[in-house]
């Protein structure tokens, strides 16, 4: 079984790396095939190159041939074309429980909402809040956000976050959105700083 193994040309391993690593394969509201890697929707087009040449460095130490990168990429793609699932995707702005999400530039988002805006930054690729950069209402800036996955909550909140993760947002990043969902934007309590 070894020897088999071992004779697996490297588009083959690469795409069971990738298939390990990968949260979801989906195609977009377009028919477009996509991978949900770290929380993030990636393109299986050329933009997906990278992430299959550290899957082939982490895994094995070697790079990959550019033919091989082709191959794995086309055959996610009908993974994903073929999985039955879809996700409405999003480009810069999206519309969240009466909140609009625009993102200005990688990294630096504003969310307004009912009661004001405030700028936020995200952390890496898995859009996990990290500082408050400013806050719109008031002016000052804030602290770090806290891990949430101790904060009391519903089962109604516990269902919407795991919708939430389920449609490709991040644990931490969902349960802050719900949680902080009934407080004023900007109001300056843990959940919301």
């Amino acid at each position: 079984m070894q020897e088999r193994e071992d004779r697996r040309n490297q588009a083959d391993r690469l795409i069971g790396y990738a298939l390990e690593d990968v949260q979801e394969l989906f195609v977009d509201q377009h028919g477009a095939p996509h991978a949900l890697i770290d929380g993030e929707p990636v393109p299986l087009t050329s933009r997906c190159y990278s992430w299959l040449r550290r899957l082939m460095w982490e895994e094995e130490g070697r790079s990959v041939s550019g033919e091989y990168l082709k191959m794995a990429a086309g055959t996610l793609s009908a993974h994903s074309e073929f999985s039955g699932e879809s996700r409405e995707l999003y480009t810069r702005a999206a519309w969240h429980e009466d909140v609009l999400y625009y993102e200005l530039r990688p990294g630096k988002v504003v969310r307004i909402g009912p009661g004001g805006w405030a700028f936020e930054a995200t952390s890496n690729a898995t859009r996990k809040p990290a500082d408050r950069v400013e806050n719109g209402n008031s002016g000052k800036s804030g602290n770090r956000y806290g891990d949430f996955s101790e904060e009391p909550s519903t089962p109604e909140q516990e269902e919407r976050i795991r919708r939430l993760v389920k449609e490709g947002m991040s644990e931490t990043w969902a349960r802050r959105t719900v949680l902080a969902d009934s407080h004023p934007l900007g109001c300056g309590c843990e959940v919301c700083l």
